[in-house]
């Protein structure tokens, strides 16, 4: 037995040994620090960047030039360019405090099994005496060997889960895999029912939501353009396409309302259904432990066997993982749903 438990001791070890050891910078980061080195490091606003340099070099040369159609041309895509880098600055933002929250959750659930795992080998030591003592049976001792086994795997499995998490943040941020990060902010993990209904989350949206306020901002950009065009002498043409911007505007802001709706409606739904879900399992978890306290009463006066002991335990461990899951389940859904809405996404900070 202990040879076993030796060998996957030594197994986990070897997990835990890092890729590289070359040392690399420490980074202490709270969730604005993070967002301020990835927009200055990460290798896609680099590239986004090179793009809007190259623009306005291009404009600059046309402008040397003096060809009014091409400077127009060089206009349009210093524009594009422009718009392009801001897209991308906003999805890094969202993306470095998505990669920020998966670490604290995996941290947090690596936490946990550490817990359970201690608490595993605390039983097994008891029931090492108790087995020499000759109060249990070689196969009870082998039970709750395997149990010790089985958390330790869960914990390494975690521990590659956590690994990999910083290493794509590390990367989103735009610095090296061999630098370490520290996350100084914190989140609150306590569970919240939802409160609000579907219809104050979408007129919330309506409001708030970043592609809402993106299109509100074209909109007027092209009603003032058209406003400052239509005067005697600002050539048919331009007013003319002023125009067609505007209702290619209003096309636009008229889809991003669909686009809101259609996003908060399956945010919404998915916190519904997981606050469904972390119901039954609750149900399902209590009724385990009460089914337990029979089997153990049961089985200290021999009517049933080590077997259905073991099975009423595993039952116990499944439920609660099940309902740990769910919970975990629930802050990520609540907090993608806050995102649909336009506001902050979590309470940042100690």
């Amino acid at each position: 037995m202990k040879p076993l438990i030796l060998a996957l001791s030594v197994f986990l070890t070897i997990l835990a040994i890092p890729a590289s050891t070359t040392a690399g910078v420490s980074h202490e980061l709270s969730v604005a620090a993070a967002v301020e080195l990835g927009l200055t490091h990460n290798l896609d606003i680099a590239l986004a960047n090179f793009r809007v340099e190259e623009a306005r070099a291009d404009l600059t040369r046309q402008r040397i030039v003096g060809d009014e159609e091409e400077i127009a041309v060089a206009e349009d895509k210093l524009v594009d360019a422009l718009d392009i880098l801001e897209q991308a600055q906003v999805d890094l933002t969202t993306q470095i405090e998505n990669s920020y929250y998966d670490i604290l959750t995996a941290e947090a659930r690596l936490a946990e099994l550490l817990q359970n795992l201690e608490d595993a080998q605390s039983n097994y030591r008891i029931e090492q005496a108790r087995y020499q003592a000759g109060m249990i049976s070689q196969l009870s001792l082998e039970r709750t060997r395997n149990s010790v086994f089985n958390t330790e795997l869960n914990a390494a499995r975690q521990r590659d889960n956590l690994d990999t998490s910083v290493y794509r943040f590390q990367d989103l941020l735009g610095i090296s895999l061999q630098d370490t990060v520290v996350l100084t902010d914190t989140i609150d993990l306590t569970y919240r029912p939802l409160t609000m209904t579907f219809d104050g989350a979408l007129e919330t949206a309506l409001v708030h939501a970043a592609v809402i306020l993106a299109a509100q901002e074209s909109l007027a950009d092209a009603a003032e353009a058209v406003r400052l065009a239509d005067n005697s002498y600002t050539p048919r043409a331009a007013l003319e396409k002023a125009r067609m911007d505007q209702r290619r505007a209003e096309v636009n802001y008229e889809k991003a309302e669909n686009r809101v709706f259609f996003d908060v409606r399956s945010a919404y739904l998915r916190v519904a259904q997981v606050e469904a879900s972390i119901d039954l399992l609750r149900r399902e978890l209590d009724y385990a432990q009460r089914n337990l306290q029979v089997v153990q009463a049961q089985h200290a006066d021999g009517v049933v066997s080590d077997s259905a002991l073991a099975n009423a335990e595993r039952a116990v461990e499944s439920a609660e993982t099940d309902l740990s899951d769910a919970l975990w389940d629930h802050v990520r859904a609540h907090r993608d749903l806050v995102l649909a809405i336009g506001q902050p996404a979590v309470e940042w900070g100690d």
